[in-house]
C-alpha cells in the first residue's frame, strides 16, 4: 500500500502534468491555432480522471488529518509531506492564474475567496480543495 507522502507525490507530479499541458495548450493555439488541440484535450480527459482517482485515494488521510490536534498537524506538515503540499498549493495557483487569465474570473468562486484570504492551514487548504471538486 501507497503511503500518505507517495500518494501526494503521485497527486503532485499529476498536477504538473496538467499544468505543463495546459501551458502547451495555450502556446499551441497562440502559435498554431487549433491544430494539436483535439489530442491535448484527450489528455487533458486522461489527467482529470486520474486526479480524481487520486483525491479518492488521499481522502481518507484527509479525514484523518481533520482529526489531528493543531500541534500534531504542524508537526507532521514540518516534513515531505508539507514541502509536497506547498508545491500542488503552487502548481494549482499557477493553473488557476492561467485560467482567469484567459477565460477571466467574477470574483464569485471558492478559488477567488481563497486568493483574497489564503488559507491557514491543511485544515483550511483541505476544505478549499474539497469545495474546488
Amino acid at each position: 500500500m501507497e503511503t500518505f507522502t507517495g500518494l501526494l507525490a503521485r497527486h503532485l507530479e499529476t498536477f504538473r502534468e496538467f499544468e505543463g499541458l495546459q501551458m502547451a495548450a495555450l502556446e499551441s493555439v497562440k502559435s498554431q491555432g487549433l491544430e494539436g488541440l483535439e489530442a491535448m484535450l484527450a489528455r487533458q480527459g486522461e489527467i482529470m480522471s486520474a486526479i480524481a482517482r487520486e483525491k479518492g485515494e488521499l481522502k481518507p488521510y484527509l479525514d484523518q488529518w481533520e482529526g489531528l490536534p493543531s500541534p500534531e498537524r504542524a508537526r507532521l506538515r514540518a516534513g515531505r509531506p508539507g514541502e509536497i503540499l506547498d508545491a500542488l498549493e503552487g502548481v494549482a495557483k499557477g493553473i488557476q492564474a492561467r485560467h482567469q487569465a484567459m477565460f477571466g474570473d467574477d470574483g464569485s468562486t471558492p478559488a477567488a475567496a481563497a486568493k483574497e484570504e489564503p488559507p491557514r492551514d491543511l485544515s483550511q487548504m483541505i476544505n478549499l480543495y474539497r469545495g474546488l471538486q
